[in-house]
């Protein structure tokens, strides 16, 4: 069985379709979803449920999830040094 990345609310991805986690407030990263969404819509996903994104995880296929969950948080979950993801979703969550 694949390894799956936590990215807030019960959504997961496969670890292996990972590139890049981008802080979602950098120009780059709002152009690729603005370009992504004119050109296949179906391609990003939001699952921030109406919180502040705060992360853009770019997958493999040109496919895109938008996070309410820090990159740094995501980061060690898929580095495999968190203990208690949910805990830790929450508190972060709830900030914004």
């Amino acid at each position: 069985m694949e390894a799956l990345l936590h990215v807030g609310f019960y959504n997961y991805v496969t670890t292996d379709s990972v590139i890049a986690l981008l802080d979602y407030k950098l120009a780059v990263a709002k152009k690729i979803v603005k370009s992504a969404k004119l050109e296949k819509p179906r391609s990003v996903m939001d699952v921030t449920k109406g919180r502040k994104a705060n992360t853009l995880v770019v997958l493999s296929g040109d496919r895109y999830v938008i996070s309410a969950i820090y990159r740094q948080q995501l980061a060690k979950r898929l580095t495999g040094k968190e203990d208690d993801a949910e805990t830790e979703d929450i508190k972060s969550e709830d900030k914004g």
